[in-house]
């Protein structure tokens, strides 16, 4: 079931972000993927050098960051995540309790998509 295959992908690459595995993140998305800020426009970057960079960064800003999943749901080649983490930090922003939903579009097994949306406050 396509459903049961996208979700385990975004599931693996939700476990790869969790092990702040720069090398094994990448593995998973298309040579041309896009990860972006659905909601606000803060980011958007293009291809695998351009994404392990946006990780990179987000990991060096939060040194114990772990995302939970308290729901994750597929149909066809989109997989929807609630993601929570306890201490997020942003920019200039401190650490604090965040939660937003992850869109992503997985095709033949690798993300091409990756679309988050937060609440601005």
């Amino acid at each position: 079931m396509i459903e049961s295959a996208t979700i385990a992908d975004v599931q693996a690459q939700i476990d790869a972000y969790n092990a702040r595995d720069l090398d094994k993140i990448v593995t998973y998305y298309s040579p041309d993927g896009v990860v972006r800020d659905a909601a606000e426009g803060r980011f958007s970057v293009r291809g695998l050098k351009e994404i392990r960079s946006l990780f990179d960064s987000v990991f060096a800003a939060n040194p114990d960051l772990h995302a939970d999943t308290p729901a994750i749901f597929g149909v066809g080649e989109w997989v929807a995540a609630h993601v929570a983490v306890a201490d997020f930090r942003s920019g200039n922003e401190g650490p604090r309790a965040r939660r937003w939903l992850e869109v992503y579009r997985v095709v033949g097994g690798l993300i091409h998509e990756l679309n988050i949306y937060s609440a601005s406050g």
